[in-house]
């Protein structure tokens, strides 16, 4: 059973699904693999969202095999709205859809929340989300013909947390800020806006949840900086003191933490590699600075009760309501405050980010080259290939002969696929309790250098081995033609 669940895992991992169809003798390989199914995305819809609004994009939805969509921010674009934002700043990598929805050419808008809110659900909170303007009444009412059309065609209808769009809201950056993850009133917002947004849209089957993590890199500068974090905040502190967790042992465990990233000698960074043999020899360097421990941990209980509390008041006022919960890459999780497996009772699937560019942010290439690049700076005497054995042992993520970090920023060849993507793509579904409990979120860049055709074809093949039937793709804006043949390829 377990070898057909995860094809890439044979006698202890020595071969990947790929060598298994290359194995000689008498076993058909109908006996070794699974009978591959149809992969299918629900596409990612930043604004302008009005593109659902053309009934003739339903069958071009359906002949890709497109499961659903799920608008970024569910809105409709006010050309005169006080606040415009930048639309299609490069007009030569987005679908044609998006473009002629602004008239075939880059443009700027305000975008507006399509519904007025029901405001006994913002009772007591610092934040009120404005009232629909009547002149966008009947733009309003086309989207929502739009995703009724979607949904009587059979597509599923998801949409994204908001609360960070349409009102005073601290930050507009779906990522929060240590001070929002430990907010009551950030919650009830959250929850809010779901029982809002799904009561004005009941195609809505699903909402999702992003940004609910703490940082993980240690690039100088970087937006993930994990030493540039503010934790010192009301809220952080009254969250730990409640749980009996000191703030000044999170401070103290973070400063351990880097003193230790600045001590890597050649010699330590060996002594690592050397005696950190799995999962447990990495715990074991990590309970050695038991400050450490607790900088995690506070992470981790705040992430938890943030997500626990949202979905208990989701499902307090909509028990139909699908949660899914988005986090990073296995490697990286836990310094993240994300620990998959307990989300488990807190969602209803998980939803682990297949983001593997390099450069930019949030992309995993783009974290292990910060991470070599940083220690490498820090400490005389390493070499990147010290720093990268190092990384692979602590954070568990395997390297790929060949395929050199410093190599990260050219195309991917199958073997890394075969390896590190293979890798992570497993600790996913296993973390989220199986494919069924799974929905992963594939997009090619946040800047950076994205990934190609090629590389996306390859990663879809990672998922589909593994018996991944859906995922969410980031976005359909940016959607080229080559790409979207590699997403048909595999949708039909």
């Amino acid at each position: 059973g377990r070898l057909l669940a995860a094809p890439g895992l044979v006698c202890g991992g020595c071969y990947s699904a790929l060598d298994l169809r290359q194995i000689p003798g008498q076993w058909p390989r109908r006996h070794l693999l699974p009978e591959l199914k149809p992969l299918r995305p629900i596409l990612f819809i930043g604004p302008p969202i009005e593109v659902l609004c053309d009934e003739s994009i339903w069958d071009e939805l359906e002949q890709a095999g497109v499961a659903g969509v799920a608008p970024a921010q569910l809105s409709i674009m006010d050309p005169e709205g006080n606040e415009p934002i930048p639309l299609v700043p490069a007009p030569d990598r987005v679908h044609p859809r998006v473009l002629a929805a602004l008239g075939d050419a880059p443009a700027e808008r305000t975008p507006v929340a399509p519904f007025s809110p029901r405001r006994d659900l913002y009772e007591g909170l610092p934040w009120q989300p404005p009232d629909l303007p009547d002149r966008l009444s009947a733009q309003a009412e086309d989207l929502h013909e739009g995703l009724r059309e979607g949904a009587r065609r059979g597509f599923q209808i998801h949409f994204n947390d908001d609360k960070g769009h349409f009102m005073d809201f601290p930050t507009r950056r779906l990522n929060l800020l240590s001070r929002h993850l430990c907010d009551p009133d950030v919650v009830s917002l959250l929850v809010a806006r779901a029982v809002d947004t799904a009561e004005n849209f009941p195609e809505c089957s699903a909402i999702y949840l992003d940004g609910v993590n703490y940082r993980w890199d240690i690039k100088p500068g970087h937006p993930d900086d994990v030493f540039e974090e503010k934790l010192g905040d009301e809220e952080s502190r009254r969250f730990a003191s409640e749980r009996g967790i000191s703030m000044q042992r999170v401070f103290d465990g973070r400063a351990r933490f880097a003193d230790r990233l600045r001590s890597l000698s050649p010699g330590v960074a060996e002594d690592s590699v050397n005696n950190l043999n799995g999962a447990m020899g990495a715990i074991e360097w990590w309970l050695e600075e038991p400050d450490v421990v607790e900088w995690l941990r506070f992470k981790a209980a705040a992430i938890e009760w943030h997500i626990a509390s949202a979905y208990a008041g989701i499902k307090h006022h909509r028990p139909e309501l699908q949660v899914g919960v988005m986090w990073r890459q296995p490697a990286v999780a836990a310094l993240s405050g994300y620990l998959p497996r307990r989300i488990r009772a807190h969602s209803d699937f998980q939803m682990p980010k297949e983001y593997w560019w390099a450069g930019g942010w949030a992309g995993l290439k783009g974290t292990v080259v910060n991470w070599v690049d940083t220690l490498v700076e820090w400490n005389d005497g390493l070499s990147p290939e010290q720093a990268s054995r190092w990384f692979s042992a602590v954070f568990d993520y395997p390297l790929t002969p060949g395929y050199r970090v410093t190599d990260y920023h050219n195309e991917a060849p199958q073997e890394w696929f075969d390896t590190a993507v293979d890798d992570q793509t497993r600790k996913m579904i296993e973390s989220c309790g199986g494919v069924d409990r799974m929905v992963p979120v594939v997009s090619l860049e946040h800047s950076g250098t994205p990934l190609t055709a090629i590389e996306l074809d390859r990663l879809l093949g990672v998922l589909q081995r593994h018996g991944v039937q859906r995922y969410l793709y980031a976005s359909f804006n940016s959607i080229t033609s080559d790409v979207w043949s590699v997403i048909a390829k595999y949708g039909r």
